[in-house]
């Protein structure tokens, strides 16, 4: 079972070179020792306080080599608890132009 209400968060369509704040939400406050995201470039950590946990995701271009004027993305990032548990949690959208 889950400690967080979401586990997955759907950005939908977003824009490029913006700055996203993404929140996930925990039932209960919990001991966390450190939180790490997948991409320490695009996704960081904000902070976790009163069970709300705080990430900024940049979204950057969509490479020019795909010639595509949409890209999806999915990025994650883990939980490590105090008791030597971890969890993941993800988000996913579509860059457009």
């Amino acid at each position: 079972m889950s400690n967080w209400i979401n586990t997955n968060i759907n950005l939908g369509y977003i824009e490029e070179n913006k700055k996203y704040e993404i929140v996930f939400e925990s039932f209960e406050d919990l001991d966390i020792n450190s939180v790490k995201p997948s991409c320490g470039n695009c996704t960081k950590v904000k902070y976790y306080k009163n069970k709300i946990l705080k990430i900024i995701f940049s979204s950057g271009e969509i490479p020019k080599h795909l010639k595509n004027k949409e890209y999806y993305i999915s990025k994650s990032i883990t939980v490590f608890y105090k008791d030597k548990t971890t969890e993941r949690l993800t988000f996913f959208g579509i860059i457009k132009q």
